[in-house]
């Protein structure tokens, strides 16, 4: 339910859900596809000219306080499991590796939460930009 939200409510065109095919999607009006390999949608969405981020804690991830969007560019999020995270392989070949600053004990949060966090944040920086639909 939250990520459906956060997918109608800001500038989510399409998700792409991965397990298990949900389709209660298509009653609720979403635009939305399955599939089963990441990497498949990862290389494919690069070939479109889409900038993939993982959103992972990783050695080399970039804050997403710090992480600026461009105005032109078309971007495509991965969010993990929430026990098992995003793919190493899928980390690898994306884009750019966000994480979601955190500082208390617990370093995870539930994926509606993390959705809800980073679509946020790209949205008020791209409204920034002055970016519409």
């Amino acid at each position: 339910g939250p990520m459906i939200r956060a997918q109608k409510g800001n500038f989510i065109f399409k998700a792409v859900y991965l397990g298990m095919p949900w389709p209660c999607l298509t009653e609720l009006g979403q635009d939305w596809e399955y599939v089963e390999n990441t990497l498949d949608v990862v290389s494919k969405l690069q070939n479109e000219g889409v900038f993939v981020a993982s959103i992972e804690q990783a050695e080399l991830a970039v804050n997403l306080n710090d992480f600026s969007v461009q105005k032109e560019m078309t971007y495509a999020v991965v969010f993990g499991n929430e026990v098992k995270g995003v793919q190493q392989k899928v980390v690898s070949a994306s884009d750019a590796v966000i994480e979601i600053p955190q500082f208390g004990t617990k370093h995870s949060l539930n994926i509606a939460v993390s959705v809800g966090v980073v679509v946020w944040d790209f949205f008020t920086k791209l409204s920034d930009l002055g970016k519409t639909i």
